[in-house]
């Protein structure tokens, strides 16, 4: 992270970190630190916050956050399933160090290797990754109703969804082969745009390593 010397902020932790959120309207990076959830101002010095919730994070693949209801999304690749927690502005910054989010799970059924996840509060939709022998990429909606197939058809290893907010289209990385594809929210005009290893969005342009 950069601050307004343009030097680099480090955050020490103290466990090995596996998945990262950053949450733009609270200004906060956010992190899971072994089986914590733990988040801390993108800028200043301040202690990174331990996030109480009523589930272990042990083993979570990724994770994705409602920047509207302050919800979290989290696929689980031991128990095979996502599970919801939610959170308020307090308890991320840590003016209330007593709350715990309360969690739930909303998918678990058909559900084999749970990968990648984003999340449209906007829209209302959730999109993630089956990375099972048939992989997958499904939508749902916030609640985990509504389930879907989105993309089933020649996609053999998925990763790294991203989603182009403004255009509603869903972004991927198959790693067999190194393409990368989109599709809309309504699983149509489905094309493959280039080769790649990573896919991100900012300011309404692709961005490909």
């Amino acid at each position: 992270m950069m601050n307004k010397d343009n030097k680099v902020d480090a955050i020490s932790v103290k466990k090995p970190v596996y998945v990262i959120e950053f949450v733009h309207r609270l200004g906060l990076i956010c992190w899971i630190d072994n089986e914590n959830l733990m988040c801390r101002k993108q800028r200043g010095s301040s202690e990174p916050v331990h996030v109480k919730l009523t589930r272990s994070l042990k083993s979570v693949e990724h994770m994705a956050f409602d920047w509207i209801a302050l919800n979290w999304y989290f696929t689980d690749s031991q128990n095979k399933r996502i599970f919801m927690c939610h959170t308020t502005s307090d308890q991320l910054n840590g003016r209330n160090e007593t709350a715990i989010g309360f969690c739930k799970v909303i998918i678990n059924q058909h559900f084999r290797s749970p990968k990648s996840i984003v999340v449209d509060p906007n829209e209302g939709y959730i999109f993630y990754i089956d990375g099972a022998e048939r992989a997958r990429i499904d939508q749902a909606l916030l609640d985990g109703s509504g389930r879907r197939t989105i993309v089933k058809l020649n996609i053999v290893r998925p990763n790294g969804l991203t989603l182009d907010y403004a255009n509603r289209y869903i972004y991927w990385l198959d790693t067999y082969g190194n393409h990368i594809s989109r599709i809309d929210y309504h699983a149509r005009r489905r094309v493959e745009i280039t080769s790649g290893y990573s896919v991100s969005i900012h300011s309404e342009k692709l961005m490909i390593q």
